[in-house]
């Protein structure tokens, strides 16, 4: 009678690897939690230091963001605003990822979560491989980013979801 081969019933180490990763973010969302209950936010101190933190120079000449389109002028709170107001009112926390990528694309995606609220906002967004270069004549053209123009390219759209994603979290 001819034995027949054991089953090898031994974890395989990518089930481990992903187990404790698993695990580790677990405990790091509960830690996070636990840090907002416990520390809740004071409203009316942050909108006081929010007003504090507005009226200096350097802050203030970075706070907003303004440019020209077409026959207007574009203009609103910039990243700058947005971080700062994260750091004060507290218990906010902000995850950016790349979700997936092709040689033509690729899609990102920010979440800001307010931990003492519950509530999440979050943004995706669709941005061709490509960026504006001017030849040697002077003409602009589309040509594929080399890795430093691709990691600003995709730290702009962070950053402008990101923005939205913390400001959508304030109150008006």
């Amino acid at each position: 009678m001819k034995a027949l081969p054991m089953e090898d019933t031994r974890p395989d180490a990518r089930d481990v690897t992903t187990k404790a990763e698993e695990e580790r973010a677990s405990m790091e969302v509960k830690a996070l939690i636990f840090h907002a209950m416990k520390n809740p936010r004071d409203e009316e101190r942050g909108m006081r230091e929010i007003e504090r933190v507005a009226k200096i120079p350097e802050f203030a000449e970075k706070a907003y963001y303004s440019y020209p389109r077409s026959k207007t002028e574009i203009f609103g709170p910039s990243i700058h605003l947005a971080d700062e107001f994260k750091r004060i009112w507290g218990n906010i926390v902000t995850k950016q990822t790349i979700i997936h990528e092709d040689e033509d694309s690729f899609i990102i995606e920010v979440m800001a979560w307010d931990l003492q609220t519950n509530v999440v906002s979050s943004r995706q967004a669709v941005i061709k491989n490509l960026i504006q270069r001017k030849d040697a004549k002077g003409y602009t053209q589309w040509v594929r980013p080399d890795e430093r123009d691709k990691r600003e390219l995709i730290e702009r759209h962070h950053s402008l979801l990101r923005r939205n994603c913390i400001l959508g979290l304030l109150p008006r």
